[in-house]
């Protein structure tokens, strides 16, 4: 038999498997710290638990289905991604872009020298 863990999350309720709450709480626990004494981090930080409580309502339906560690790691995912690039500078638009575009420009280069060998 595997722990379960009763939470709220945006005031809603939630039955998580022990592994799951523990991602979970190790997430929103670092997102704490990194906004606290920010001006307008406390809204940073609630508006990303309200969507990760619409992305697990929307996973679970709401029946009280256990959420598992791997629903937690497809959802953080998603909530970081999108948290990333809402806050994303000047500079970290330029290196991602050129990351993109080194990782682009090798992909191309693997499958000229695919098409060579054939």
């Amino acid at each position: 038999m595997k722990k379960v863990i009763k939470v709220s999350i945006n005031k809603m309720p939630f039955t998580l498997a022990e592994d799951a709450y523990g991602v979970l709480k190790v997430y929103l626990d670092h997102l704490r710290r990194y906004y606290s004494g920010r001006e307008g981090g406390s809204e940073i930080v609630d508006g990303i638990e309200e969507r990760i409580a619409e992305l697990l309502a929307e996973r679970t339906g709401m029946d009280g289905r256990v959420v598992s560690k791997e629903d937690i790691d497809n959802i953080l995912e998603a909530v970081s991604y999108t948290h990333l690039r809402a806050h994303e500078t000047v500079l970290d638009l330029v290196c991602r872009l050129l990351l993109e575009k080194k990782k682009h420009n090798e992909q191309k280069t693997k499958v000229k020298k695919q098409q060579h060998k054939q």
